[in-house]
Parts: structure tokens; sequence; C-alpha cells
């Protein structure tokens, strides 16, 4: 009897580059004054932090949004007015709305539904904005809404064994890979979940440190790691 698998994808950095939104944005703002890698850093540090604080209850979603770009310059030496904290987030959103999912993904998720792979979504962040990303990747065309699991919905955030264990509650599987770029969330979570993880290191070349894992390149890359994994 053949094994059921599930393939479980991130979002951000995985399924679309969100340090080319950030450094497009940036950039019509203010000439980089460290290199882009450490620059998206210090962004992703910042995003964290106001997530947390937005998870928390502390502030809102748009004062979490303000607070991460204000403190982002502030870390290069950039005081933004008020005004402009407001500019950027509206380019940043416009920049946003323009992602598209790629031709390489497509044939990812095709080859999957070929094999009859369960596929779906795990993400941090807040539901609608996560929502609104996944609508403009058209992502319903291959992954049913009903899994789409971002974690204010579902109430736990990778690298929490709640959220993968939310997951497994609604996708039965014998296999469960996890394709994403953070290290954090995604490679430690899957770990602690037993899942198969799988990095994707197309936007970010961070090394896995301790965590022995299967690296993808690039999304061609992925199907063929999967099959080699389940033959092992």
């Amino acid at each position: 009897m053949d094994k059921k698998i599930a393939v479980i994808f991130d979002l951000d950095d995985t399924l679309y580059s969100k340090s080319e939104v950030f450094f497009k944005t940036f950039s019509q703002f203010a000439t980089p004054s460290i290199d882009a890698e450490s620059l998206y850093l210090t962004y992703q540090k910042r995003s964290d932090e106001a997530f947390e604080k937005f998870s928390a209850g502390e502030i809102t979603l748009s004062q979490s949004h303000q607070e991460r770009v204000s403190n982002t310059f502030k870390d290069v030496g950039i005081e933004l007015s008020s005004e402009k904290i407001l500019a950027f987030i509206k380019a940043y959103q416009d920049t946003l709305n323009a992602i598209t999912l790629s031709e390489e993904w497509i044939e990812v998720f095709q080859q999957c539904n070929k094999e009859s792979y369960q596929i779906a979504i795990l993400t941090n962040g807040p539901t609608n904005h996560q929502k609104n990303k996944l609508y403009q990747l058209n992502l319903s065309k291959w992954i049913p809404e009903d899994f789409w699991f971002i974690s204010e919905s579902i109430q736990a955030k990778k690298p929490s064994i709640q959220a993968f264990h939310h997951v497994e509650s609604k996708i039965s599987a014998d296999e469960y890979f996890m394709v994403g770029d953070d290290i954090q969330t995604d490679i430690t979570g899957a770990i602690q979940a037993n899942w198969h993880p799988i990095q994707f290191t197309k936007y970010h070349q961070v090394d896995a440190g301790n965590y022995s894992c299967d690296v993808a390149k690039e999304p061609k890359d992925i199907f063929p790691l999967i099959q080699q994994i389940l033959h092992r």
C-alpha cells in the first residue's frame, strides 16, 4: 500500500522573495549604508519583534507595521517622519500586490498533485495579511483555502509543536515534509515534529548550523529531493 505523503510549504521567502519586495521599497526612500543581507536581517528582526507585540495584543497591526519600519531605518541611522513611514508602508504594499508565483513553483505543485501528495501552507503572520499574499499568488488554484494554515487563525506559531500538530489534525499522512527558508521556525519546528525538513535557500544562504537537513536551492530541486528522501 502506498504511503500517504503531505508536503507543507512556508510562504514568505519561499514561494516569493519577501527580501526583494523590501529592497525594492527601501531603495525608493534611501541608499543602504550596510550590505543587503545585513539590512534585510535587521528588517526581519524588527518585523519579528513587532509581530510578537501584535500577537500579544500590545499594539495594533497597523502600529506593528509602522514600528518595524521606523526601527529598521533607525538601526541604519535614518529618522523617518510619520508621513514617510506611512508612505513606505504604502509603497511596500504596492510592491507586495505585484508578486506572482513562478512557473517553477507551479511545476512543483503539479508534480505533487500528479503523485497525489497532499500540499498545504503553514505560515506565521496575521490572517488577512497572509491571505492577501496567497490570493495574489493565486494559490487556491493549487492548494484549497482549508489547507492555508496561518498562525493567527490556528493560534500557534512555528516553531511551536502545536502549529505542526494542528496541520497533522487536518491532514492525515504517513510522512510529512516541511519546505521553508527559516532555520528557527521551519527547520527546528519540523525536526521537533518528526517531519522531514527541507531548507529552501534560493533567497537566503543561511547555514543550518547544528541542524542536519536537506537543502533545496531552487524549486526544481524539491520534488526529486522528496523522492530521494522517501527511498532512503
